[in-house]
């Protein structure tokens, strides 16, 4: 450029001097013409610093002015633009690198996690290991994980879910959040690694994939469409494991849904066993069930999460809801005990006895602390050690409460759906089932049937209630054997249950309403044993904490409890702006009281409460009965038959019967009825009537009904009452003919029999008549399995005496 500038001044010059000054100007034009290409690029690589140094001529004004205008070709937007463009290229860079940094932590977090768990994990005895991994088979799903649902019953089989309603709840509630936390963590952890599937795929959970330990075995999962696409080697190493169990989602198109597993074979070691074959096989099995099992998130937690993690957070739960109880004993110990630091072991021994946890057999779950001194019969024993042993022994002692239930399922054959629902009442009913068995057989005939659902409250015996349960109990055996099992029980009882509430749902709608309802018509939990005490139902303390007890205790009320009752400004169907306003500390104090408030209950959750107690109070009652009745000499099947006439003719059904309900209750029973002079030494109490006849009145119970009974007949049985048992009017066609083929007679001949034809030859061999009692038998018959065993004792007797 400075050239070409040159060569213009000298021919500037030139013309000047021939004073062509036309010429001049005309050639000065050409030369910028052609030049301005190159003048642009000059001054845009020019800098400032160069042309400061110029000296204040004509010639640095041009250039000062050329370089002005060159600058005006920039727009201004461009150069916001850039800048903008600049700083968001930063934030992406920064937000990129922060989101790496994120995910790195969430997948150490992860990792972290894995070790912490598989370490305590190994850190468990055996058995206790063993009795972990047996509950957890029992709750997991199809991934082999525990949803939280199923954390808490698995929870429940391990001894740590609580015996209190406010040991539950904080169980739950502690439960709950680690379980929630321990997904977040291990789905965070797997989106952040490397290699993993995106989100919404399906992943494989909780565990990475295992590389095999023979060496020489590479084995390759790969999707099938990226493995033939894939065009670089895998790398080989000899004696070596070659290649890493890898996984990768398949592309989404590709038509290949499952990963493609190849197994290669490197070094010197390919001429395996058939042992080694046998285990990578095994190897590859393992990992295709692993990734069949595979979902887009974590179903729950593995067995070493609730091993290692849940079940030490419930037992610290536990540790401190009955830090005080257990010591509220302590002290009641210390006050006989001659050392002022503890207790002796005898006093420990006398205190587990009381609480009955000394029948409870087998392993100690371990402690929540390391305790390295053993307990023995010199040991003196401190708060600590004491509370630290009773928890065990309570652990241990539910999980043997828990183990009985399954086992009482599995012996009675009772179905999932019944288990789940009477699981938390299932034991007490069963222990009553088996009071009122007296063959010890596993059923119950119909007169024990009534007997028991009367000790339990249910009533079969009145004269509204006696059809329809009569009714229900032909309806529920399903076998038609005239026996009822635990299964069918439970299944009446269900039926019975409803029966009862319906019946009773007017007395307990008063009850209810006349109880103190929050602002959504439910009464508070710690208010319900006072209404029932209101209503009648608990008359003395001891009923009264009875109720209390089995409210929260005995009685699981999960699915009947609301939420807690919410002021009007919070309520669920009030909206923010109608809400009252109000300072933000005091909703935040209603909240926090809310959140320690167990809850509410509605009016058919109180119906089903009433119910529950009055059975509970019911069986206690019935309990007395039956040993007042074994003191007065009376059988089990004596005992039904007073009960069903008391019942019978208390019309009131307030469990009393006056003087004439007495002479009606007696007829059914005796043989002869006393006159009025034998009725009037008999009775306990006699009032004189203020009326005209001046007729004497008493009023008497079942206990001194009992006593009346035995003072009349002196020693002697009663008259059966019930209706009898008999081949022609209670054994069905179906039934004779599976009777008659206990003998050796052809199946084709018992079925080309008629009915009075087959009836016949069934009375000759049993050697009854057809229309016989036969609970009037040496060996009462009263159903058809006990039937079935006269039949097979007499066809055994037939039996010997031809041989003979």
């Amino acid at each position: 450029a400075a050239h070409f500038r040159r060569k213009a001044e000298k021919e500037v010059a030139k013309t000047q001097a021939e004073d062509q000054s036309d010429k001049a100007r005309s050639v000065m034009e050409r030369l910028e013409r052609r030049h301005e290409p190159i003048r642009a690029v000059s001054t845009r690589r020019l800098s400032l610093s160069i042309l400061k140094n110029i000296d204040e001529t004509q010639e640095a004004q041009d250039s000062e002015r050329r370089l002005s205008f060159e600058e005006d070709l920039v727009p201004e937007e461009q150069r916001e633009l850039s800048e903008r463009s600049r700083k968001l290229r930063k934030k992406i860079r920064d937000a990129t690198l922060a989101g790496i940094r994120e995910k790195k932590k969430q997948v150490d977090k992860m990792h972290r996690k894995r070790r912490f768990r598989e370490a305590c994990w190994k850190a468990l005895p055996h058995s206790e290991r063993f009795a972990i991994e047996a509950v957890f088979k029992l709750h997991c799903d199809a991934c082999d994980a525990l949803s939280p649902s199923a954390t808490l019953d698995a929870l429940r089989d391990i001894g740590l879910r609580g015996r209190t309603m406010v040991e539950r709840n904080c169980v739950e509630k502690a439960v709950t959040t680690m379980v929630r936390d321990l997904l977040r963590v291990e789905e965070e952890g797997m989106l952040g690694a490397w290699g993993s599937a995106p989100e919404g795929e399906p992943q494989i959970w909780w565990r990475s994939a295992k590389e095999p330990q023979r060496p020489g075995l590479r084995i390759s999962v790969l999707p099938a469409a990226q493995l033939a696409s894939s065009k670089v080697p895998p790398r080989t190493q000899s004696g070596r494991l070659a290649a890493r169990a890898s996984i990768f989602p398949a592309p989404r198109g590709s038509g290949a849904s499952m990963p493609l597993m190849s197994f290669k074979s490197s070094g010197p070691n390919s001429n395996r066993s058939s042992k080694s074959n046998d285990a990578d096989s095994t190897s590859a099995k393992d990992l295709a069930k692993a990734l069949a099992k595979a979902t887009p998130r974590p179903t729950g937690i593995p067995v070493e999460a609730f091993g290692a993690e849940v079940m030490p957070c419930a037992r610290w739960e536990l540790f401190e809801q009955r830090t005080e109880p257990h010591f509220r004993l302590f002290v009641q110990e210390m006050e006989t005990s001659r050392n002022p630091s503890g207790i002796s072991y005898d006093q420990f021994q006398h205190m587990i006895s009381e609480m009955g946890l000394d029948k409870a057999k087998g392993p100690l779950p371990p402690a929540i602390k390391g305790n390295s001194q053993k307990i023995g019969p010199e040991t003196c024993m401190d708060l600590e050690m004491v509370h630290i042993r009773l928890l065990q022994l309570e652990e241990r002692a539910a999980r043997e409460a828990a183990a009985r239930e399954w086992a009482i399922a599995k012996l009675a054959k009772v179905n999932d759906q019944l288990f789940r629902q009477y699981r938390h009442e299932l034991l007490w009913i069963y222990d009553m089932f088996n009071s009122h068995d007296e063959e010890h057989c596993g059923s119950l005939g119909e007169f024990e049937v009534r007997r028991l659902m009367k000790y339990m409250g249910l009533e079969p015996y009145f004269r509204h209630s006696s059809p329809e349960i009569e009714r229900l109990i032909k309806e529920v055996d399903a076998n038609r054997d005239d026996e009822i099992e635990l299964t069918e029980f439970l299944a009446l009882v269900e039926h019975v249950r409803k029966m009862m509430m319906k019946w009773r749902k007017s007395r307990v709608s008063r009850c209810f309403l006349k109880a103190e309802l929050d602002v959504t018509e439910c009464l508070a939990y710690d208010q319900i044993v006072a209404a029932l005490a209101q209503d009648g139902l608990l008359r003395t303390r001891g009923e009264y904490a009875i109720a209390h007890k089995l409210l929260d205790e005995e009685f699981d009320l999960s699915f009947v409890l609301r939420a807690a009752a919410r002021s009007e400004g919070d309520s669920p169907g009030a909206s923010p702006r109608n809400s009252r306003p109000g300072p933000s500390n005091t909703r935040r104090r209603q909240r926090a009281l809310l959140m320690d408030d167990p809850g509410s209950v509605d009016l058919n959750g109180f119906s089903i409460v009433y119910q529950r107690v009055w059975e509970r109070l019911a069986a206690i009652k019935g309990e007395r009965v039956m040993q007042a009745a074994k003191a007065l000499n009376f059988t089990m099947l004596e005992l039904s038959d007073i009960q069903a006439a008391f019942d019978h003719f208390d019309s009131d059904q307030d469990g009393l019967l006056v003087a004439y309900q007495i002479i009606e209750a007696l007829e059914p029973l005796l043989p002869r009825l006393p006159d009025e002079q034998q009725l009037r030494k008999a009775l306990p109490a006699v009032e004189n009537s203020d009326d005209e006849d001046d007729e004497a009145i008493a009023v008497i119970d079942i206990f001194e009904f009992m006593k009346l009974l035995r003072t009349l007949t002196g020693g002697n049985g009663l008259v059966h009452v019930n209706k009898a048992f008999s081949l022609a009017n209670d054994v069905p066609f179906e039934k004779q003919q599976e009777l008659l083929q206990v003998w050796p007679i052809s199946e084709s001949y018992i079925q080309s029999l008629d009915a009075s034809e087959l009836i016949e030859m069934l009375s000759n061999f049993l050697g009854v008549k057809a229309e016989q009692n036969l609970r009037e038998l040496s060996y009462p018959v009263s159903s058809f399995r006990k039937l079935r065993e006269f039949a097979l004792r007499q066809a055994e007797r037939a039996q010997q005496h031809t041989r003979f």
